[in-house]
């Protein structure tokens, strides 16, 4: 639809993918390892999620997985019709992830969620700094740090890190990062302002842009770059 960005449909054919091979290989050490790295939130498509909700209660209660199993259970949990029936969960194999490309497609879905996770929370600051709402900073402070937790998915390469990773095969050296004045900023970025990237500032006018980026400057000169207002 108009409104799924590339990285939604991106993330949507991974999701139908390994919801497929979930289906397709009826394997109970594989619905283990994909439910050990992608949660349920993690998924924003559909099908996907109710497949994943079915397999996960299956292995919640020690039954094996079926493709018999999968329908009886999401059945049971109203989400056959999601699916698109029996026939529907028929049909989710010929997307069915080949076993080689299981693993990348995964991680690409836990990676495309935590960036998801990690907009949102920017979205949720910047309203709280225009809103001069302190409890909401502190919420979006909270959940930015949650992130960066392993169990959140903070051990996974995030867009910024591929990027770093692409810079440095491609000069040799590690990317140069300046600070922001703000901790929860840094967080966010992972680091600071990285040199080569252009960086937008935006919000509502008279509403502090340019004494914010007057304070950035301040804190990336004394960290040693040259800055021109």
């Amino acid at each position: 639809s108009a409104g799924l960005t590339m990285s939604d449909h991106r993330s949507i054919r991974a999701e139908r993918a390994l919801a497929g091979a979930l289906v397709y290989q009826q394997s109970d050490a594989l619905a283990d390892q994909l439910l050990e790295v992608v949660a349920i939130p993690d998924l924003t498509d559909p099908v996907a999620r109710a497949v994943f909700t079915a397999a996960s209660s299956l292995r919640s209660d020690g039954v094996s997985i079926s493709m018999l199993g999968l329908a009886e259970r999401c059945r049971a949990e109203g989400s056959l019709d999601t699916v698109g029936g029996e026939q529907g969960l028929d049909a989710l194999t010929a997307e069915a992830a080949s076993l080689p490309t299981i693993n990348q497609l995964a991680r690409d879905v836990k990676r495309l969620a935590l960036f998801r996770r990690r907009t949102h929370v920017a979205f949720a600051l910047n309203a709280a700094a225009v809103e001069g709402d302190d409890d909401a900073w502190q919420q979006a402070e909270a959940e930015l740090q949650d992130l960066d937790r392993p169990s959140s998915g903070g051990g996974y390469l995030t867009p910024h890190d591929i990027a770093d990773r692409l810079i440095e095969s491609l000069s040799g050296a590690d990317p140069v990062r300046w600070p922001w004045p703000l901790p929860s900023l840094n967080q966010l970025s992972g680091g600071g302002a990285r040199r080569g990237q252009l960086t937008g500032i935006f919000g509502p006018s008279s509403h502090g842009k340019s004494g914010f980026l007057d304070c950035c400057l301040q804190s990336m000169g004394a960290a040693g770059a040259s800055c021109l207002l």
